[in-house]
């Protein structure tokens, strides 16, 4: 709750998260107030600073300081909003002038020095008060955020929706890349423990939401938003992405990147960074996985046409082109011999053509491209789920089961393995194993269409018509 506090005080700073002026993150930490201030008695400050280079009187540190770059200082209306009143800086203030006690202990009065020191205390207090005011609406800011949440919220405190990022070019053949980037970016957020990711969401999907993020927010169970827009111009990319706040509509950050296409790689890790360290904190430990599954590839031709053979492949059941998706995870593969993922997606499209199209000889070239992708990457969960469909298609539900038990140590696979798992015990006429397997993916995936419908096979094939 902390850092949406820090982010709505810093739209009213309007202070850039990159570039602070008065608030920087510190990571593993928390958060540095560094705003520079300037007292409003410049006058008295250089006669107190000029008295203390004479030795006629102590100097406080704060007044031997080097004046700093100035401030505006935060208005009063947003203290007051969030309940707390602004200092009386013009509030008379009781001091003793040290210049104004004699060497035998006994005190003199001078009116001259009395009021140089109401000046100094006057100038001190002005000085300091803004920072605390600062820290003030922080807690203030969150408490009033804990108040603001109603009890019976069901949104999950670590947890987002990924939607579909849109392409701002004027090609709209390039819409493959945009969403090619959305569905990357939706996978590698998931697989971080400790952060709930909402199932992926198609551009038609999106497209008929709310637009209002706050009924978003809720429709889907997710207490944040990532969006952003792609502009492809020939050998330059123009990403922008915004992370917001579902329950204020708030943006907790945003940033604009512009660069090589071959920069794409180090744009989305950033990103990528970014949503985790707002939503989770400082992520040690994170930044490899991250960058691993954001950057497959270091070669653009490769991951180009792997964006475009995923989008053949999505888009399969309803006018894509299996022929041409295998073809395009080819030409990947022959840019970067080892692209891992290139390889599943033919694993991936030969299943379809087997399970769909009622193609014989396709089971034996999914086998076969899995095995290759699985030596490629031992640990990669789109081999373990295709490996697990596939012996589910042949009736083997024992080692689709096995299969499926791999993926779900994943966190960006388990809603499919859990999917994967309720079918082959149903295949295998357990049904309670099944009801609970199915259950579990629903939970993860609430607002799923197409896993809906599976469950909704299901009770209907076992007679469950309610």
């Amino acid at each position: 709750m902390l850092t949406r506090a820090i982010a709505q005080l810093r739209a009213v700073l309007e202070d850039d998260v990159q570039q602070p002026r008065y608030i920087q993150t510190r990571h593993a930490l928390g958060y540095r107030f560094i705003g520079q201030l300037e007292t409003t008695a410049p006058a008295a400050m250089a006669e107190t600073e000029s008295a203390a280079g004479e030795g006629g009187r102590d100097a406080s540190p704060i007044a031997a300081s080097s004046t700093p770059p100035t401030i505006a200082e935060p208005a009063t209306a947003e203290l007051a909003a969030a309940g707390i009143p602004a200092p009386d800086v013009d509030a008379p203030v009781a001091a003793v002038d040290a210049a104004s006690a004699t060497r035998d202990g006994t005190e003199t009065h001078d009116p001259l020095g009395d009021e140089r020191s109401a000046q100094q205390a006057h100038a001190h207090m002005h000085r300091w008060w803004i920072p605390v005011a600062l820290l003030g609406v922080m807690v203030a800011a969150a408490s009033l955020w804990n108040d603001r949440a109603p009890a019976t919220d069901d949104r999950v405190p670590a947890s987002i929706a990924v939607m579909p990022f849109v392409n701002l070019g004027n090609d709209r053949d390039d819409d493959y890349f945009a969403e090619g980037l959305a569905l990357e970016m939706h996978d590698a957020l998931a697989g971080v423990q400790g952060l709930t990711v909402a199932a992926e969401m198609s551009p038609a999907a999106a497209a008929n939401r709310e637009t209002d993020l706050k009924a978003l927010g809720k429709r889907l169970g997710v207490a944040s938003v990532l969006d952003a827009s792609v502009r492809r111009e020939g050998a330059r990319v123009r990403i922008s992405a915004r992370l917001a706040d579902t329950a204020t509509g708030y943006t907790l950050w945003s940033k604009t990147y512009d660069h090589q296409v071959d920069g794409v790689f180090a744009t989305q890790t950033e990103i990528a960074e970014e949503v985790v360290r707002s939503l989770l904190g400082a992520i040690p430990g994170r930044r490899q996985a991250l960058a691993r599954r954001l950057a497959p590839t270091r070669n653009v031709a490769a991951f180009d046409a792997y964006l475009r053979g995923l989008q053949q492949l999505r888009l399969s059941a309803v006018d894509g082109d299996l022929e041409q998706a295998i073809g395009l995870f080819k030409q990947a593969l022959a840019a970067d011999a080892g692209f891992a993922l290139a390889q599943a997606g033919i694993c991936r499209s030969e299943l379809f053509r087997f399970e769909a199209l009622r193609d014989a000889g396709a089971y034996g070239r999914a086998l076969q491209s899995c095995a290759r992708a699985e030596k490629m990457d031992p640990g990669l969960d789109e081999v373990a789920l295709a490996l697990g469909n596939l012996h589910h298609a042949r009736g083997e539900f024992d080692l689709a089961i096995r299969q499926y038990a791999r993926a779900e140590a994943n966190p960006a696979s388990k809603a499919d393995a859990y999917l994967g798992m309720a079918k082959a015990y149903a295949g295998q006429d357990r049904q309670e194993q099944a009801r609970d397997y199915f259950e579990r993916a629903r939970k993860l995936r609430p607002d799923d269409a197409s896993l809906l419908s599976t469950i909704g096979y299901w009770q209907y094939s076992t007679n469950h018509l309610d």
